[in-house]
């Protein structure tokens, strides 16, 4: 039966819909793989290792100027900080400091909402008086006689003020 064990632990671990159990394997057997090798090839393992810190160190330089790439001026302290978290991509640093700008100016707004003085009214329309009449309502053959009879009563009367007179005896608002 124990035998049958490990069949059935590396059946399960092969099956292709298992992603869990071929990471498990692929784990065991590069640990037990560098666990073989490790004596014979010390000067090479220990180059192989150096050689991942040095790409490693330089990825994560790369990533903290393309961070520092997308400063904008005064979110200084926001682009060192996610800079210096060693795990923000500079796309997530773009999104960040966007996100910190939308933030800067909603609030300036509401400051600058809260500080503003009222608004001005509106001013009230005219009121038509009591009496007036709709200018629309005064056929126009009917003003025009008006303005003639009050010219022809006094010919130094100009066609403005005529109009103004007409207008008035007539009761046109």
């Amino acid at each position: 039966m124990s035998t049958q064990l490990p069949e059935a632990v590396a059946a399960w671990a092969a099956d292709p819909e298992n992603q869990q159990g071929a990471d498990l394997l692929r784990a065991q057997g590069a640990a037990a793989e560098r666990e073989r090798l490790a004596p014979q090839h010390e000067a090479a393992l220990a180059a192989a290792r150096a050689e991942g810190v040095a790409a490693g160190a330089a990825a994560e330089r790369d990533r903290a100027a393309g961070v520092r790439a997308q400063g904008v001026p005064g979110f200084e302290a926001l682009v060192e900080t996610l800079a210096s978290d060693g795990k923000t991509s500079p796309a997530e640093a773009a999104m960040a400091i966007c996100a910190a700008m939308r933030e800067q100016a909603s609030a300036a707004a509401t400051a600058n909402a809260a500080g503003a003085p009222a608004p001005v009214p509106f001013a009230a329309a005219p009121s038509v008086s009591e009496g007036a009449r709709d200018p629309s309502d005064v056929d126009p053959k009917v003003l025009a006689r008006r303005i003639r009879e009050l010219q022809a009563a006094d010919p130094s009367l100009s066609l403005l003020a005529a109009n103004a007179q007409a207008k008035e005896s007539l009761g046109i608002s």
